[in-house]
């Protein structure tokens, strides 16, 4: 529904969107590269179909875990997650084309801090698998590492989420959240290999 979504929406303001398409923005949210109409503006619907097609068959193609009714969960949430804030980006842009005033960058910072929302609230409930979760080799090797792993990374990722919201509101500069990101990251990351090497030495 959210593919056909942005294409419906993009076919019906084609006409009056400006030729070229902005397709990419700078850290200060402000259009850095065009592309001629069509390809300008069905390109992120297009790029949709593929995000589609790639989150619904891979994972059953990478794992017989994905049978698991958490796991397929998991997946079509952030399916959806994924292609909703695609879906908000065309949208955006096609708004600022038709001349409204539309700030990419805090729009963009808004959709990563819900994104990083929905990643925290689904981690502590991913079972362990190969799809999809903060999936390492150490967190892989044992079903305690990974449930603790994942409880402790939703933490980082709700915690980030709220950042990133908080920074969409003081600023439409996209390096900030970009840094949170990373870091919440990496500190994810560090938090599972320190259960792993905690839950070993015992």
């Amino acid at each position: 529904m959210l593919v056909l979504a942005a294409f419906a929406a993009t076919t019906a303001c084609h006409d009056s969107l400006p030729d070229p398409f902005p397709i990419h923005w700078n850290f200060r949210g402000q259009p850095d590269a065009f592309a001629p109409k069509p390809w300008g503006t069905y390109g992120i619907p297009a790029a949709m179909v593929g995000i589609y097609l790639l989150l619904l068959f891979f994972p059953r193609f990478r794992s017989s875990r994905v049978d698991r009714p958490e796991v397929q969960r998991a997946i079509d949430v952030m399916r959806l997650a994924v292609l909703g804030l695609f879906l908000a980006i065309q949208l955006m842009a096609m708004a600022g084309g038709l001349g409204y005033p539309i700030n990419m960058g805090r729009g963009i910072t808004t959709g990563i801090g819900v994104l990083f929302l929905i990643v925290g609230y689904l981690l502590p409930g991913i079972p362990r698998n190969d799809v999809i979760g903060l999936r390492f080799s150490w967190t892989q090797s044992d079903d305690t590492i990974w449930r603790r792993s994942q409880e402790k990374g939703g933490k980082v990722f709700t915690f980030a989420g709220i950042l990133v919201l908080v920074l969409a509101g003081l600023t439409s500069n996209l390096l900030p959240a970009v840094g949170v990101m990373l870091g919440a990251g990496l500190l994810a990351v560090i938090l599972s290999w320190l259960e792993h090497r905690s839950h070993t030495k015992r």
